[in-house]
């Protein structure tokens, strides 16, 4: 019988421990972005057959999420615009302001940045909320990203953690 309640005191301390431990988890989180370019500039450079550009897009978000986005996003590839010649392959960084659906006080400010396929139509990378506010004020999180990239409209979606 005594080992019965010892056995038992030991589950109950790990179901104490478990759930403990689970609250200071983060919360997994995933949301999605589809829009459409709304401004591209680029500049290219003949001698080093790369190309730097710089967009702005809008659209709407879903999931965690859910609301309007807009980005602004700057990033270099290797291609040359007029002859489609070099390999495709760059990096892109930016910026994504969403707002809360039905709440334009309620923003966060996500940061992204890694590859980009032109040919494959493809990009890849990390992400972290830069700063929230309104309802998001104290909203943090980190993840990754994989979409589409210059396919009108696009669909980018971050999976990873809020807290």
């Amino acid at each position: 019988m005594k080992k019965l309640a010892l056995l038992l005191c030991v589950f109950m301390l790990l179901i104490v421990a478990t759930g403990a431990a689970s609250a200071h988890n983060s919360q997994p989180g995933q949301f999605s972005i589809t829009g459409v370019t709304t401004s591209y500039d680029f500049k290219f450079f003949p001698n080093s057959g790369i190309t730097f550009f710089n967009t702005t897009a809008a659209g709407e978000s879903d999931g965690y999420l859910k609301g309007s986005f807009t980005f602004k996003e700057w990033g270099s590839v290797n291609l040359n615009p007029e002859t489609y010649e070099g390999s495709g392959k760059g990096v892109n960084t930016g910026l994504i302001t969403i707002t809360k659906k039905n709440d334009p006080d309620t923003q966060v400010i996500i940061w992204y940045g890694g590859q980009l396929d032109a040919f494959a139509q493809r990009v890849r990378g990390t992400w972290y909320v830069v700063k929230g506010q309104g309802g998001w004020d104290d909203l943090g999180g980190h993840g990754d990203y994989a979409g589409s990239a210059g396919v009108e409209p696009f669909t980018v979606i971050f999976t990873g953690d809020f807290d």
